[in-house]
Parts: C-alpha cells; structure tokens; sequence
C-alpha cells in the first residue's frame, strides 16, 4: 500500500496469468482502494 491510496502488486515472472490479475483486483476491490497497481519485473524488457 502506498500512502493508503494504491495498491501496489509486484510480481516476477515470466508471463503474466488472469490468476495474478484475478489477486490484484481482488486486493483493490477488499481493501477499497480507487487504484491498483500490478508489475511483472519478471519479462526481459520494461
């Protein structure tokens, strides 16, 4: 959580699945937060 404003999801993997889209909206939506994000440092290019 950043400043009780954003949820921040990091993740290290090669390619993303719905799972890990399903767990970040999940934290958004159970925490009431207005944004999410979520990044993969797991591909080979940013």
């Amino acid at each position: 959580m950043v400043e009780d404003k954003v949820i921040v999801e990091l993740k290290a993997v090669i390619t993303l699945e719905n799972a890990h889209l399903a767990q970040a909206k999940n934290y958004v939506v159970a925490y009431d937060f207005p944004i999410g994000l979520l990044i993969n440092f797991g591909s080979p290019s940013l």
